[in-house]
């Protein structure tokens, strides 16, 4: 078992011990994923190592393990140095979301995790901070939506309603809303809400940046059991959510690699035709992201299937070539 396991796993015992006084060796094998002989010899480990663990009987005739009373000298949680790498990896992937509670709060906790680290361990963590790098400027500044951002988590974690003034670009008009928040989706370097809407009576997903006004209500609501986020948006093309279908995408090339090295959408599959082109395949819910993305691919790619699809990429590329024409 690698080293770094052990010590997590010591220090979630110490940690149980500490939390309720009194636990079984089968309790504590159970809570840990672990057999009972291993939990005595962790115990054994950790008594060595001067922690006031002790047996106590029970009244029927069973023993409990338990951490003296009031003892407050927990060691702090150690990293190993792959998981700290990990930690400032995600500090890259929150610049995406500059300006938000969630960035504040991991610079907040990370800092006080480099706080632990002293001489050469130091050091060698402002190496790993600078091992990954990610593309400057390419992030949102949610910086007017912060209070939004809270706002809603809030209301996520207590299950409360929330009325809303929302902009919606389909009738170009702001509107009324009354909403059950359920979560916070980052997609297509976006946030969005997804939410139960009682006004449309179903499912709606909120762009961040067209609410006007949140209030949180004193309304409390259920997820519904069977609800699965993960299951609602695995379709979606970006965050256009919609019933999916079958699309399959010819493109001039042969080089299938380029496009098994890349991942456009969960669901893709990659082949060569009988003619060597590579066909690629997806079962997504057809919106305009996917038509500006297979637009975007000009003459490389020929929409196979389905028809709705590519006639509506051609009339993108007509009113393209319009507005490119020499007369205008």
């Amino acid at each position: 078992m690698p080293r770094g396991d052990q010590q997590t796993r010591h220090w979630r015992l110490l940690r149980l011990l500490h939390d309720r006084p009194g636990h079984a060796l089968a309790d504590l094998a159970e809570r840990l994923g672990v057999t009972t002989r291993t939990i005595r010899r962790d115990l054994e480990v950790l008594e060595r190592s001067g922690y006031p663990i002790y047996d106590d009987e029970t009244g029927d005739g069973g023993k409990v393990w338990k951490l003296m009373e009031n003892y407050s000298n927990l060691p702090r949680v150690a990293f190993t140095l792959d998981e700290t790498l990990a930690l400032f990896v995600v500090r890259h992937l929150l610049k995406q979301i500059k300006n938000t509670p969630f960035e504040a709060s991991y610079e907040s906790a990370l800092a006080k995790i480099e706080a632990t680290y002293s001489g050469e361990q130091a050091g060698m963590v402002h190496k790993l901070a600078g091992a990954f790098v990610s593309t400057p400027g390419v992030g949102r500044d949610f910086a007017g939506e912060s209070g939004f951002i809270e706002l809603l988590t809030r209301a996520i974690t207590k299950r409360l309603r929330v009325d809303v003034t929302y902009y919606s670009a389909g009738r170009d008009r702001m509107t009324l809303r009354r909403i059950d928040p359920y979560h916070l989706w980052w997609a297509n370097r976006n946030l969005y809400l997804l939410a139960w809407c009682h006004k449309a009576k179903g499912m709606r997903t909120f762009l961040l940046d067209r609410f006007e006004s949140i209030e949180m209500l004193n309304e409390s609501f259920e997820i519904p059991g069977g609800f699965d986020p993960d299951e609602y948006v695995k379709d979606a093309f970006g965050a256009y959510i919609s019933d999916p279908v079958d699309v399959e995408l010819e493109f001039d090339t042969d080089d299938a690699g380029y496009f098994e090295a890349r991942v456009f959408h969960g669901s893709q599959k990659v082949r060569l035709s009988g003619d060597g082109k590579v066909v690629v395949t997806m079962h997504v819910g057809i919106g305009p992201e996917l038509v500006t993305w297979v637009t975007g691919m000009g003459a490389w790619v020929r929409v196979l299937h389905p028809a709705g699809l590519r006639e509506r990429v051609r009339k993108a590329h007509e009113i393209a070539l319009g507005i490119h024409s020499e007369k205008n």
